[in-house]
């Protein structure tokens, strides 16, 4: 990424982020941790979303920036608490503060994430193993074969794994992604079994076949270029992991 920054014209402007604390030809911005007035809009924007978690949080709004402080300002670790506050209906807010006071994780997200396994049913795991092989996302079809999951099981359980924040739809499409933390979690202990792992891959690798033959185009023909373009990225994934398990 670096390389390619230097190549850019000079009217362009790009954003990368990095914990890495250089980065080469770039101006440093650091991310701090929220501000209240941000963290009492998430607060606000997840009550908005499930009544449940309103009525928890209604009554102790006078209260609520013990959350922030106990989550330190981080987004992600804020969002995820509200979420398993949605999911687990003994979570009240005082419960969750007693959570967060008694973590002796010094990775606060690590902590939150292992909080919220508590919670996933077995189609929530297979789900999550399935869509931690795509790159970077998954349209909701192919999520669905490759976890091996009927139509109805995997929008339950999507309805699930968004409420924990452990997946993200993408605005205005219907396509699904893991964060970074969440992948690495899937991954390490998800798929821990190899077995397991190694059919999700086969699934994903034959599903991603089938698919660059169907639209791989015959005889110059580049009308569905555009579609092979698209899930670019996840025909590579499918193409290093078979070459992975083949070099094995």
């Amino acid at each position: 990424l670096a390389d390619w920054l230097r190549f850019l014209p000079q009217t362009c402007k790009a954003i990368l982020t990095s914990r890495r604390r250089s980065v080469e030809g770039a101006v440093r911005l650091r991310v701090e941790a929220l501000d209240w007035d941000a963290a009492r809009g998430i607060i606000e924007n997840e009550m908005a979303r499930d009544a449940g978690l309103a009525n928890k949080l209604r009554r102790v709004e006078s209260r609520w920036q013990e959350l922030y402080d106990e989550t330190n300002g981080s987004p992600l670790a804020l969002v995820h608490t509200l979420g398993l506050m949605r999911v687990r209906t003994a979570l009240t807010f005082d419960v969750a503060l007693a959570m967060l006071r008694g973590n002796r994780d010094a990775d606060l997200q690590k902590f939150i994430f292992q909080e919220a396994r508590k919670e996933l049913t077995t189609n929530d795991k297979t789900a999550l193993g399935g869509l931690s092989f795509f790159v970077p996302s998954a349209a909701f079809e192919a999520w669905m074969q490759v976890a091996n999951l009927s139509r109805n099981a995997l929008e339950t359980t999507t309805d699930r794994l968004a409420a924990l924040s452990l997946v993200d739809m993408l605005a205005g499409e219907e396509r699904y992604a893991l964060h970074p933390l969440t992948r690495a979690f899937a991954r390490k202990e998800l798929l821990a079994d190899t077995n397991v792992a190694r059919e999700t891959g086969i699934r994903f690798a034959q599903y991603w076949s089938k698919f660059a033959s169907r639209y791989g185009g015959k005889g110059g023909n580049y009308r569905t270029f555009a579609k092979l373009e698209r899930e670019w990225s996840n025909l590579q994934a499918a193409g290093n992991w078979l070459w992975k398990i083949m070099v094995v």
